[in-house]
């Protein structure tokens, strides 16, 4: 991948050893993975990172992974999002 923020991907799941095992699996395919387990967390790396693709959890404990979706839009409105 040529653009830097093009391989950079977001994940965010309360379960970290999913998030482990993702992100191991996302880096050996040429992503620069940034895992998180909250939705504030998750907003302050978007920010920081700019990410041009994120992975979401629909259910985060006590948070819901659809509230992260404007969020991440407003971040970057051509990010890809999977929940």
């Amino acid at each position: 991948m040529i653009n830097t923020n093009e391989n950079r991907l977001l994940l965010v799941d309360d379960d970290e050893v999913f998030l482990q095992v993702l992100g191991r699996s996302m880096t050996k395919r040429g992503f620069e993975v940034t895992t998180c387990t909250h939705l504030d967390e998750a907003t302050q790396q978007a920010r920081a990172l700019q990410p041009a693709a994120a992975v979401v959890d629909l259910k985060l404990q006590n948070e819901s992974g659809l509230d992260l979706i404007p969020l991440l839009k407003e971040i970057n409105p051509d990010m890809r999002i999977v929940v």
